[in-house]
């Protein structure tokens, strides 16, 4: 792999991308992971013609918190799908105000509201499992991303989404357009006229039109969503469309993959799994799960952390420099394009000793006492673009994980490892298969 080199005054002409070398290294982590032990803390690299500046420490991230504007080099295999005036991308005091109105309807006030139809979810793929055979194998993956869409859905957008054919039928479509995407990291756009750009362009309005449905229905249904304040803001069609995409993949997408690698790490760690359950077991009682008992499963939460960790599900983030400024004594100037390697410090040996031994206890309240604050950042980069379905992503985790393992002991399949794909997210190369002893 070649790189560009360090950030300084003599950095050479850039005339061509590094696609062809993020491909050869297998991902966007193995990408930034080499180019740093090659480069050092501060490197850089080409998205397209465009210099884009990496820093992988915590250190190197301080003086970035503060900035806002997403850089505008993730337009270019992201826009195909939420429009690039969407939420996504949209940058200055519109993008503050529209992130601000949104954010409302993920606040802890909604979140009381969510817990019945997280705790009504996570009840239906309980009585589901349990109608397992003893001893079957069966893969995690249909049903764990089906109530991570079902209940991101009707959270934000309503009843359509209560209809299980309904959300089948979204997520078909989605896995047909995900691909293209994450091949566009590495081999860009399907050029116009190609029979894989008219399949791409054919499925993603086909979501869109399922955004448009939504919209429609808003004068039936009861109820006030996020999907009203977006319709109040104004915005063109294919805009308000994509702003729904946006929260809508991020609220199952990543929730459901993170889901899933708890399954696979309860399965293979039966140690943790019975801490996790006796944790459950005397805090629950025999109640039914009530929202005040959450902030109780500690243990159950350090597990959702170190999982988030050490499998990084959102590698990378990115920032603009909104004025000239100063990362390791390399000058910025303004409109420099910034990664934040995520992935690359959730996996520093200096900050996590043994990064790849999977360990819950490193988020014990000494542990994190210890560690720089922005040495844990799985919700994109932290600050004023931060993720902001974090609470509802630990709610929602927290209750289907602790339904699921006060009812099932899990069992891995075989002691085989799954293998790691890194791609725009990072998945198990194949599915994940357990099997189930009710408890």
């Amino acid at each position: 792999m070649r790189c560009i080199g360090y950030i300084g005054p003599d950095v050479r002409k850039i005339t061509s991308g590094n696609h062809p070398q993020l491909g050869e290294a297998g991902g966007i982590y193995q990408f930034l992971r080499d180019l740093h032990t090659e480069c050092g803390p501060v490197a850089e690299f080409c998205e397209g013609t465009t210099r884009v500046v990496s820093a992988p420490t915590p250190i190197a991230f301080k003086p970035q918190v503060e900035l806002c504007n997403k850089p505008a080099i993730q337009m270019e295999f992201l826009a195909q799908v939420f429009g690039s005036k969407s939420i996504r991308f949209i940058n200055g005091e519109e993008g503050k105000q529209r992130r601000q109105k949104y954010d409302a309807f993920l606040s802890n006030v909604w979140l009381d509201e969510y817990f019945y139809v997280f705790l009504e979810n996570a009840t239906g793929i309980v009585e589901k499992w349990c109608s397992k055979r003893p001893g079957e194998s069966f893969s995690v993956h249909t049903d764990l991303y089906h109530i991570a869409c079902k209940s991101a859905g009707m959270t934000m957008f309503g009843d359509y989404f209560k209809n299980d054919q309904n959300v089948d039928g979204f997520m078909d479509l989605y896995w047909k357009f995900w691909p293209t995407i994450e091949i566009n990291l590495t081999d860009g756009i399907p050029p116009e006229g190609s029979k894989e750009r008219h399949e791409f362009d054919t499925v993603v309005k086909k979501v869109h039109d399922i955004c448009n449905r939504l919209k429609k229905e808003r004068g039936t249904t009861t109820g006030r969503r996020l999907v009203d304040a977006m319709l109040e803001t104004g915005l063109d069609g294919t805009t308000i469309s994509g702003d729904m995409l946006v929260y809508m993949l991020t609220g199952f997408h990543s929730t459901g993959l993170v889901l899933i690698w708890c399954l696979y790490f309860a399965a293979k760690h039966q140690d943790i799994q019975q801490r996790i359950f006796s944790e459950v077991d005397a805090v629950l009682g025999d109640e039914e799960l009530k929202r005040d008992m959450l902030p109780h499963l500690k243990f159950l939460r350090q597990f959702v952390n170190e999982t988030l960790r050490i499998r990084f599900v959102t590698p990378i983030a990115g920032r603009e420099a909104e004025d000239d400024m100063d990362i390791y004594g390399f000058h910025m100037p303004q409109k420099t394009q910034l990664v934040q390697a995520l992935s690359a410090t959730m996996m520093d040996e200096t900050l996590w000793p043994e990064p790849e031994r999977f360990d819950p206890d490193r988020f014990r309240t000494k542990e994190t006492g210890d560690r720089h604050q922005l040495s844990f950042c799985p919700f994109g980069f932290e600050g004023k673009r931060t993720c902001p379905g974090q609470n509802f992503f630990y709610m929602e985790a927290t209750i289907i994980l602790a339904c699921l393992f006060r009812k099932f002991q899990v069992f891995p399949e075989n002691d085989v490892d799954t293998g790691i794909t890194y791609g725009f997210l990072t998945r198990p190369r194949g599915e994940v298969f357990v099997k189930l002893q009710k408890r």
